[in-house]
């Protein structure tokens, strides 16, 4: 009885290839996601300049211990032009006037800033941490970010293209070293030849044997 006689008496999909397909199943699982896995652990969280007297913790360095942190955060952080707090500078100096000013029509020119030179402060509502957060990846150093993922393509390019043949190589390199450390002809050729032996009768264990039981258990039955 030929094989394909075989599998079609048996049924070409059974026990064997539902097993692979599910091994095939968990190991794409595993790896697509690392495709977008930088939607995550490369987040941007709001984030704004560190500043002594709003983020070192103690309540005395703000003159009276008084104020709020919206007021802490008005007097230190420059406005953007929605109106909301700048990410990327901070006044050089507390503008305390901003507290009796409307800040609508304050002229932020009349006060100097500077970039983020202390760091950031980021929001962890969302995040607790991301390379973003870890590196300081915002602002000037924002173009980083997105190394991460070009890199990660670049890879995934290069080895659908060339991988292939290196591996080629790859394995003459390990013959090399294999005969380096195994001058004996007759244990070089067993170290080589077992584990394609090993291969040979899973596979053809799976091709064969496997059917041939599927069928006799469905005689019996």
């Amino acid at each position: 009885m030929g094989f394909e006689v075989l599998l079609e008496h048996v049924g070409v999909l059974g026990r064997f290839q539902i097993l692979q397909l599910l091994c095939f199943f968990i190991i794409i699982l595993i790896a697509y996601p690392h495709i977008l896995l930088e939607n995550f652990t490369a987040a941007v969280p709001e984030h704004r300049c560190w500043v002594r007297i709003l983020d070192n913790g103690t309540l005395s360095d703000n003159g009276t211990g008084l104020l709020s942190q919206e007021d802490l955060l008005r007097i230190s952080i420059p406005l953007d032009s929605n109106l909301r707090p700048e990410k990327c500078r901070r006044f050089v100096h507390p503008q305390w006037q901003l507290l009796h000013l409307n800040s609508t029509f304050w002229n932020l020119s009349e006060a100097k800033t500077e970039p983020c030179v202390d760091g950031w402060v980021y929001d962890k509502s969302y995040f607790h941490s991301t390379i973003v957060t870890e590196w300081d990846l915002v602002c000037e150093y924002q173009s980083s970010k997105s190394i991460v993922q070009v890199v990660f393509m670049i890879g995934s390019l290069l080895g659908g293209l060339i991988f292939g043949h290196l591996s080629d190589s790859t394995g003459q390199m390990l013959l090399g070293g294999l005969a380096f450390f195994f001058r004996s002809w007759t244990t070089l050729q067993l170290i080589l030849s077992i584990p394609l032996l090993v291969c040979c009768v899973l596979s053809r264990y799976g091709q064969y044997v496997w059917p041939l039981t599927l069928m006799k258990g469905e005689i019996e039955a």
